[in-house]
């Protein structure tokens, strides 16, 4: 009884951080919006922030959406042979189409209780596979790491690609270059390397005072824990293959975004440089426990289409949205509950 208490005490908490994050988000963009229509000379009574955004989905390219559908499918096909090659070098062949279902079920819990999808998609994988549970929870780990370190590689790719803008953005929010210029301060590049050697400093202080605690020893375990994960990848029968399958999880992501801009008329005109800063903004939003990303992603979007490419933001918002609905909602819910159907029928033989 109480476990049933706290799990639904922590999915309220984590829809409450979701929802304040979209709540905050909605605002802000609704006082612009407002000010807009005043100035565009349009009543108020048709100024409806909302009402905008449904308008949006519903005139969405579904051209553009279904092949957004189709990437996210194949990213998870991939997902699910990567994870069957992790667990053959313990003896263990799982089906890929159980490994598959499996996976989508965990992006449904996802949108309920934030990281539980990892748990239960290897429960459920472990039950129809007759897989010890804690050997399951092991290659998911792994397959956590070497997403981190895609994601580290996807982040640096794109500050080569976009590295104009995100320099220009910079230089904007702390007041341009002629300031430095005109006070004979030192160049943008000098700031952010006095500022990164500053946060260095800091970091060994804080680290020095860290390692006398408990709680650093218990990281410092469960670092170890991780590094022995990515050995595993070393017993692998076809590395190649493995490295094949993470690299095309990544791309079909980058084209969900690519093909959804395409969708949206305000962010069409975006190009694929674009589409990866976005791409990576929307990463990083899902690091906030929040379901499915509701509200992070919502803030972070609107925030890279607006400061950096120059997107109206009620526009940002509303794309935001877009993404948001089909792939979180839309695909997330009809997938997951598509597996929680097809589990049991594709393994009606087992008791």
């Amino acid at each position: 009884m109480k476990k049933k208490l706290f799990d639904v005490l922590k999915f309220l908490f984590f829809l409450g951080i979701g929802s304040a994050i979209l709540f905050w988000v909605y605002q802000k963009q609704d006082v612009a919006y407002q000010d807009q229509c005043v100035q565009d000379g349009v009543p108020a009574a048709d100024c409806s922030l909302i009402g905008k955004v449904i308008t949006d989905i519903g005139s969405a390219d579904y051209f553009w959406m279904s092949l957004v559908f189709a990437v996210f499918v194949i990213s998870n096909i991939s997902r699910a042979t990567r994870w069957v090659m992790l667990l053959r070098p313990m003896g263990y062949t799982p089906k890929l189409a159980n490994a598959f279902w499996c996976t989508m079920i965990g992006y449904l819990t996802n949108l309920g209780v934030p990281r539980a999808g990892e748990l239960i998609k290897s429960a459920m994988l472990s039950k129809w596979e007759d897989i010890p549970v804690e050997k399951v929870m092991g290659t998911v780990v792994t397959d956590r790491i070497v997403d981190v370190i895609s994601l580290a590689v996807v982040m640096g790719l794109a500050l080569l690609v976009e590295y104009d803008t995100i320099y220009s953005m910079v230089v904007g929010l702390m007041g341009g270059e002629e300031v430095a210029a005109e006070t004979g301060g030192p160049s943008i590049l000098m700031w952010l390397a006095g500022l990164a050697i500053l946060g260095v400093v800091l970091l060994v202080i804080f680290f020095q005072r860290l390692s006398e605690t408990r709680i650093f020893k218990k990281i410092k375990e469960i670092a170890k824990g991780f590094f022995e994960g990515i050995q595993t990848v070393r017993k692998l029968e076809k590395p190649g293959w493995f490295v094949f399958h993470s690299a095309n999880i990544w791309f079909m992501y980058f084209l969900m975004m690519y093909f959804g801009l395409k969708a949206y008329e305000p962010v069409s005109h975006l190009d694929w440089g674009a589409a990866l800063v976005l791409f990576v903004t929307g990463g990083l939003a899902f690091l906030i426990p929040a379901p499915g990303g509701m509200g992070s992603y919502h803030l972070m979007i609107t925030e890279v289409c607006e400061t950096m490419y120059g997107i109206d933001g009620a526009d940002g918002f509303a794309y935001a949205n877009i993404l948001f609905f089909f792939i979180q909602i839309l695909t997330n819910v009809v997938l997951g509950v598509a597996a929680l159907i097809i589990l049991p029928i594709i393994n009606r033989k087992k008791d």
